[in-house]
């Protein structure tokens, strides 16, 4: 089994993203999306950035993969209501970190079924 080390992930991915497997690639945009809100209390600038447009892409593509359809809408919301109603936005994003252990756990169970795990 493959064993994928978050803290090594992260620091590849904040060098070069691209450069990152499909599979430390799904997580890392997960384990991004969780410190964007812990740091700024919202997503929108996570969304609405050019610097992060290809990790919230990546994101998209990886609650869709791992069947996460509610983090998934919220995401979709939160990019289209960038910069309209901040109070708002805040809520879905805190409604997006709300579902964490939902979105790991679904991470977890696709991890395993492509023969990896994710490790601190």
């Amino acid at each position: 089994m493959l064993t994928l080390h978050l803290s090594e992930i992260y620091q590849r991915g904040l060098r070069s993203f691209q450069e990152l497997s499909s599979l430390e690639r799904d997580v890392f945009s997960v384990h991004d999306a969780n410190l964007r809100f812990e740091m700024e209390g919202t997503l929108s600038t996570f969304v609405g950035s050019s610097a992060s447009a290809a990790v919230a892409t990546w994101l998209n593509k990886t609650l869709t993969t791992i069947g996460d359809k509610e983090s998934q809408s919220l995401l979709v919301s939160i990019a289209a209501g960038h910069g309209v109603d901040s109070a708002n936005l805040e809520d879905l994003s805190s409604r997006f970190y709300a579902r964490l252990e939902e979105r790991w756990a679904l991470v977890d169970r696709y991890l395993e079924a492509n023969g990896a795990k994710v490790v601190s």
